[in-house]
């Protein structure tokens, strides 16, 4: 009498971890799914500037066929020579380069410019000493 009980309970615990696994597993999918979607929005991008209108807060980069018009968000971070800057200190013919974010209005918002040279870094390593 033991015995069966005790191998349908087993047998029931058996099945209900399998769904459970079953629920989980369909689920990962669809949060990378949403996580790939969302990084598939961001683009880097760099370019000349052809145009810089302060007013609408966008810049125009000059292409070979078409020019491209960015919006620079008010939380982008913004970087001249290596140093927060402001998006007027920038000049039409800069050399810029920066990450760039569709927003929910299909256009292309600024997440970073930088112009100049990379920030530098401080190194971490000591001179070696010489015998």
């Amino acid at each position: 009498m033991i015995k069966p009980l005790v191998l349908s309970l087993s047998l029931l615990a058996a099945v209900a971890l399998t769904q459970t696994a079953r629920v989980s597993a369909e689920d990962t999918p669809a949060a990378a799914e949403k996580g790939k979607e969302a990084k598939q929005n961001r683009f880097p991008f760099r370019g000349k500037i052809a145009a810089i209108d302060l007013k609408e807060k966008t810049i125009t980069l000059a292409g070979k066929e078409r020019n491209r018009t960015f919006r620079v968000s008010d939380e982008a971070k913004i970087t001249k020579d290596g140093k927060a800057a402001k998006l007027d200190e920038f000049a039409v013919g800069d050399e810029i380069g920066g990450l760039v974010s569709k927003n929910a209005a299909g256009q292309n918002e600024v997440i970073s410019l930088r112009a100049g040279a990379k920030e530098k870094t401080a190194k971490t390593t000591q001179p070696k000493e010489k015998n």
